[in-house]
């Protein structure tokens, strides 16, 4: 779990393999890994992990406090709620608690956050913008070069073109093949990694 906190990886089998193992073994339930997974997950989105991790989690589990804002957290995202997300972020110690080993938690939460803003907005007012990302002024105009976005005057930037919406045929001709592969895992090796993660943390 250090691995994927640290870095830019991401197991999602492996995840809801662990949460699963705890399910049907609670004496071996570990919440710092708990969080980690909810933590990796919610930088999933828009994909369902998240969900499908919830689904895992008994009552006694979701209603712990870091557990508790983090599903918060999720649902504010969902709503497109994203001021009072940042708010919460900022401000509760829960949340610090919770990414505190978490590299680039901030960064793939605005990536999500742009991807939902682009299409929604073509073009957006700056102040609303940086409230949306949680960013000042001067950051949001180096966010905006690495994300190609262009300024209208002083007040304004334009973070989409439209064509996604307005010009079908920017469509690729042909559906993209997607190859996914799947790892099946004894209960003797998931065993192991509840071992090792309860000797990490």
């Amino acid at each position: 779990m250090n691995k994927q906190l640290k870095g830019n990886t991401y197991d999602r089998a492996a995840n809801l393999a662990l949460l699963k193992l705890y399910q049907f073994n609670p004496p071996y339930l570990n919440l710092s890994i708990v969080t980690s997974i909810l933590i990796k997950a919610l930088l999933a989105l828009p994909d369902s992990d998240f969900t499908l991790c919830l689904c895992l989690l008994n009552e006694s589990i979701l209603a712990d406090p870091i557990i508790s804002v983090i599903v918060t957290g999720q649902q504010h995202l969902e709503m497109g709620k994203f001021e009072e997300f940042w708010t919460e972020v900022n401000t509760l110690p829960q949340w610090k608690s919770a990414i505190k080993d978490c590299t680039g938690f901030r960064e793939g939460i605005r990536k999500f956050m742009s991807e939902i803003l682009m299409a929604t907005y073509q073009i957006i007012d700056i102040h609303r913008l940086e409230k949306y990302l949680n960013l000042d002024k001067k950051t949001l105009a180096d966010y905006a070069k690495t994300q190609g976005w262009i300024m209208q005057g002083n007040n304004f930037i334009q973070i989409s073109d439209g064509k996604e919406i307005l010009n079908p045929s920017s469509a690729p001709s042909a559906p993209k093949t997607v190859t996914s592969t799947q790892e099946v895992l004894t209960y003797d090796q998931l065993t192991r990694i509840v071992g090792q993660s309860n000797e990490v943390c």
